[in-house]
């Protein structure tokens, strides 16, 4: 599920979603479409706000790229 209908769902708007993460509104929005990549660190904290699992949100990228899952594991939660 992307952080958008994940948002949506929950009905928090783009303003809420960048309070808590300490950005600007404009700055998340071009998280939500693509035009910014962010950290592990940042997508924890958007997954957290979102209350999404972050293992679980990453676990078919983790399939397409071939990631050993133990060293994905030690990654996200080391943030």
């Amino acid at each position: 599920m992307s952080f958008r209908c994940r948002r949506e769902e929950l009905n928090y708007s783009q303003l809420y979603v960048a309070t808590k993460l300490d950005i600007s509104q404009n700055a998340y929005s071009k998280i939500e479409s693509g035009a910014t990549k962010i950290s592990i660190s940042r997508f924890v904290a958007i997954c957290n706000i979102l209350e999404m699992d972050p293992l679980s949100t990453l676990a078919p990228w983790f399939e397409d790229v071939n990631i050993a899952k133990p060293e994905a594991i030690a990654l996200v939660r080391s943030c």
